[in-house]
């Protein structure tokens, strides 16, 4: 027999189960939680529920949970509500606002606000954990603040963006405020503004908001911290369907949504951070017609960063005419991480900082504005990129790049970036697996290049590119190393490193006229490579009129036409096995470069009775002789004339004008002569290593 209690054997009160609960009335507990239903909402899809739930979240502003029972409830307005207390909103599975019919702009917003502003004091710098402000007057330990500043993260003026960042009073003296962590950024006092967050944690559970509007947004989450989405879902948003902004402490977990292309708004965003920082995206779904996730700033002043996503799902493909990538992050943003995702259509990032990891891009018949799967371009300096282990293949017909790297626009001059490292990835079938990019800023530089340990498969055009300046003399990388990948195609090196090294990679050549050519200044070493199946070209080429050294040494060629090809060192080919091209004999000494003692050169094809090569003897350029009409040179001859030497630049048979110039290029009627110095040394070599009959 069941033993129940009515009401009126409580008392009208009730006392919870365990030691020491008090007894409470009943209808203090049934208040603890408020159901939409207790105003009248009733959510059958065909009452309007708008004011029922909208008086339901008025009672829970000030703090407290809502809960939504199952069902789909019709709203013909944007509902919303300043949050002035923690807020809960749990719905259970399968909730529904149907919003289709408003024309409001929001689905659902929930927002606080921020304090009066008060001066910043004093310049403070990167990793700074206190600031001096003007007034502490309504901050305590524990609070949020904002900092903003009115200079730009980044270096330019069209947008107006500002900069700054969200962090937690950890202690208060006179004026001056601890913080919790150290700053992101520096901050001029005359620039910067500090306010109190006057907002509350925020979390919504298993809710669906369904529009169907062009300038719609599903949820529209404002000046708030800890911010909880949850199994939650927008479809219909053509604008944005989940906006989160000037935000910090986010979790956006196993979420999805879903909408079409809209030409009438740029923002078709699945999800949009704005403002936004130390967000974690876990799981879900998020499709847009333009960006399925975004992450950039507006004018509240607050540099994204340190955002997270991970396990997702993203794409844009719902309007191929969209023409960009599925994941975008804006230039002011910085510290992002994209791991463990599946994207079509390609990630573009321009944050100052990022790691891209264990990620499978998948690109179709699709477009982006710069047919690239994997873009990094900093528009702000001393950044870093990690791009690790990511899958990336190209199923459709359109001409795309797998990952790439640019330094800034032709508009922001001057950038330096720390560190590019590209390892571990797969390329499957992509037209150029390895991009990085040309510009011609001289003042911009990139510190390090790695490119390590990639798969690269059936590339269309290369497998590598590196061609950062038209202007081989300016040196735009320091250094540049490509290590134990395993590639196909064409490998490219068109760039002014002050060291480029390419250390025990397999190349095969596929059978076409590819090749692996290195048109370089500075250092450049070539050693324990494998090249095979380059049938129509030499698997190695070095066009080294604007090298410095060039070291080949312990490299593997098979089935190729020819093995290696170095031409024209400016000053000296060293260390090991330096071939030169299969013409040479033991009778031919360099006619070009500038040679040091001790310098060794082996010819590629000894012969019995010959010798193994030439070392030099004694210092000097490496000359052909005088200048002298209707005579046949190679680039990089060198010739003197009226005591002077100079260099072809173009080949052919000279010409009647003999070069006389005492600076920069002229040509002799036929080839162009490039002016070295007035005062040329012959240098002088001698055959080693005699060679038996």
């Amino acid at each position: 027999m069941t033993k129940t209690r009515d009401l009126a054997d409580l008392g009208g009160g009730f006392i919870q189960t365990g030691t020491g609960a008090v007894q409470r009335t009943v209808e203090s507990k049934l208040q603890d939680v408020v159901s939409v239903k207790d105003f009248g909402a009733v959510g059958n899809g065909v009452a309007d529920d708008t004011s029922s739930i909208q008086n339901a979240l008025n009672q829970v502003g000030s703090g407290g949970i809502l809960y939504i029972p199952k069902g789909t409830y019709l709203v013909s307005s944007q509902l919303s509500n300043t949050v002035t207390g923690p807020l809960k909103v749990i719905a259970e599975p399968g909730t529904v606002f149907n919003a289709t019919s408003s024309t409001d702009y929001a689905g659902l917003r929930l927002q606080g606000s921020l304090g009066t502003a008060t001066n910043l004091s004093s310049n403070v710098t990167t990793g700074k954990t206190s600031i001096s402000v003007g007034s502490v007057t309504g901050l305590a330990v524990g609070d949020w603040i904002v900092i903003q500043s009115t200079t730009n993260f980044v270096p330019e003026v069209t947008e107006n963006l500002g900069s700054g960042e969200f962090a937690r009073i950890s202690g208060i003296s006179g004026n001056t405020l601890s913080l919790s962590t150290g700053l992101s950024l520096d901050y001029l006092a005359v620039t910067t503004t500090v306010s109190k967050l006057n907002g509350f944690p925020i979390e919504i559970e298993n809710l669906t908001i369904q529009r169907n509007l062009d300038n719609a947004v599903g949820f529209d989450i404002y000046r708030a911290h800890g911010v909880r989405l949850t199994n939650c879902s927008v479809t219909g948003a053509k604008e944005r369907s989940i906006w989160i902004r000037t935000c910090v402490d986010v979790d956006i977990v196993n979420c999805k949504t879903t909408a079409a292309y809209t030409a009438s708004y740029s923002t078709n965003y699945g999800v949009a951070l704005d403002n936004a920082q130390h967000v974690r995206i876990d799981g879900g779904t998020y499709r847009a017609g333009r960006h399925g996730i975004k992450i950039g700033a507006d004018a509240d002043k607050v540099t994204s960063s340190y955002i997270e996503i991970k396990n997702a799902t993203v794409g844009n493909t719902l309007d191929p005419a969209s023409a960009t990538w599925a994941l975008d992050c804006h230039d002011t943003a910085d510290y992002v991480t994209v791991d463990s995702c599946t994207v079509s259509n390609g990630i573009g990032i321009q944050a100052r900082n990022c790691v891209i990891t264990n990620n499978k891009v998948v690109h179709g018949s699709e477009t982006n504005a710069y047919n690239t799967m994997i873009y990094w371009w900093p528009y702000t300096s001393n950044g870093s990129a990690i791009i690790k282990n990511n899958y990336l293949v190209q199923t459709g017909s359109a001409s795309v790049v797998g990952v790439r790297f640019n330094l800034g626009v032709s508009t922001i001059t001057g950038l330096t970036a720390n560190s590019v490292f590209i390892a571990d990835n797969t390329f499957i079938d992509v037209n150029t697996a390895i991009g990085v990019a040309a510009w011609d800023d001289s003042n911009s530089k990139l510190r390090n290049l790695v490119i390590s340990g990639n798969m690269i498969v059936n590339p269309a055009a290369y497998a590598i590119r590196v061609h950062d300046s038209s202007n081989r003399t300016v040196r735009t990388i320091d250094t540049t190393a490509i290590e134990t990948n395993n590639m196909q195609g064409k490998v490219e090196f068109y760039h002014a490193g002050v060291v480029t090294r390419f250390l025990s990679n397999t190349v095969n050549g596929l059978n076409t006229f590819n090749r692996v050519d290195f048109y370089c200044s500075g250092d450049v070493d070539v050693t324990q490579n494998s090249f095979t199946a380059f049938t129509s070209s030499n698997g190695l080429n070095i066009d080294s009129k604007y090298a410095e050294v060039v070291n080949v040494s312990s490299n593997i060629h098979k089935n190729n036409s020819g093995s290696v090809a170095v031409s024209f060192p400016r000053q000296k080919i060293t260390s090991g096995w330096a071939f030169i091209g299969a013409s040479a004999s033991s009778s031919q000494v360099p006619q070009y470069g500038q040679w040091t003692v001790n310098d060794i050169i082996f010819d590629i094809s000894p012969s019995a009775g010959s010798y193994i090569g030439w070392i030099c003897s004694t210092a000097g350029y490496g000359i052909k002789g005088a200048w002298t009409t209707a005579t046949s040179y190679s680039v990089g001859h060198q010739v003197t004339n009226g005591g002077k030497l100079y260099r072809a630049v173009t080949a052919g048979t000279s010409g009647a004008t003999a070069p006389t110039h005492t600076s920069g290029e002229a040509s002799d009627g036929s080839v162009t002569w490039e002016f070295i110095t007035s005062v040329a040394t012959t240098a002088v070599f001698n055959q080693f290593g005699a060679i038996l009959p």
